[in-house]
């Protein structure tokens, strides 16, 4: 907690140093006092150019900052050491929240607020706070001490910390379920891809190697016949296109390879030259 005070005001109104003292010798006197403070962790410590901001001609402030850990830490508190522990910690969630110290331990020691509707208000607080749907308090220190001593209702839409987190839950099992559904459909579709391609490969490995058992001759009329069959339709044109002109970058060595297949195959099938290879 940031504090700030005239320092004229400060030292010779609330220390007592003579009113006759200028800036630079209030400070000098105010020395050991700020050591002490600041040895004992009630305040943080400055450096000189934090501690004291000049605001006019001859008038200086002077800046404290709080410790609030430390004030947690010495304050005392009812109850026994556990109570006094769980306490301490519940008065440090309603401080961080903008609340003063001692409200926060007046509600927290009050018998007649139970610690969990605390709990509930400080997560309703945040609640707002974090939700896009409804306006977060201007001053949620003030907002948060009245939502306790009121029982204010939770607004529509609200959802608790443990429901906001197992429906996150939900989200990401579902998320990672439909990824791991999408990733296996990939690898078999991957893995269908690869054996069509093995197949192909060793289909027109059989075609390749009938062919280099015939003579020549025999070869050529073989290709001749598997391109000119009627059942090979429009893979003719492509085929006989790439027969003339092997171009590796169009279509055509697929369309040759389909129609010599198509024909090929079932007489690799049928004949009698040993098939070891073509496995």
């Amino acid at each position: 907690m940031a504090l700030q005070f005239d320092l004229q005001t400060f030292a010779c109104g609330h220390v007592g140093f003579s009113s006759e003292y200028q800036p630079s010798k209030l400070k000098e006197k105010l020395k050991p006092a700020i050591a002490e403070l600041v040895a004992i962790g009630f305040i943080e410590d400055l450096p000189i150019d934090k501690r004291y901001t000049k605001v006019a001609h001859g008038q200086w402030q002077i800046n404290f900052t709080r410790k609030r850990s430390n004030l947690l830490e010495n304050l005392p508190l009812k109850g026994t050491k556990t109570e006094r522990s769980n306490n301490r910690i519940l008065i440090k969630e309603l401080v961080d929240r903008g609340m003063t110290l001692v409200t926060a331990r007046n509600l927290v020691e009050d018998p007649n607020i139970d610690h969990q509707l605390i709990r509930d208000k400080i997560e309703l607080l945040d609640w707002m706070i974090a939700s896009k749907d409804v306006e977060s308090p201007a001053r949620p220190g003030g907002w948060l001490r009245k939502a306790i001593e009121e029982n204010y209702q939770a607004p529509k839409g609200f959802s608790t910390l443990e429901e906001r987190m197992l429906q996150q839950q939900k989200l990401d099992f579902f998320r990672e379920e439909r990824e791991r559904k999408k990733s296996e459909t990939e690898k078999q579709e991957q893995l269908r891809l690869e054996q069509e391609r093995a197949r192909e490969q060793s289909e027109w490995q059989q075609v390749q190697d009938y062919l280099a058992s015939l003579s020549a001759t025999d070869g050529e009329l073989t290709i001749d016949a598997a391109i000119n069959d009627p059942e090979n339709g429009f893979l003719r044109d492509f085929a006989n296109k790439y027969r003339v002109n092997p171009d590796p970058t169009g279509s055509g060595e697929i369309m040759f390879q389909m129609a010599l297949k198509k024909y090929i195959l079932p007489l690799i099938e049928k004949s009698e030259i040993p098939t070891t290879c073509y496995s």
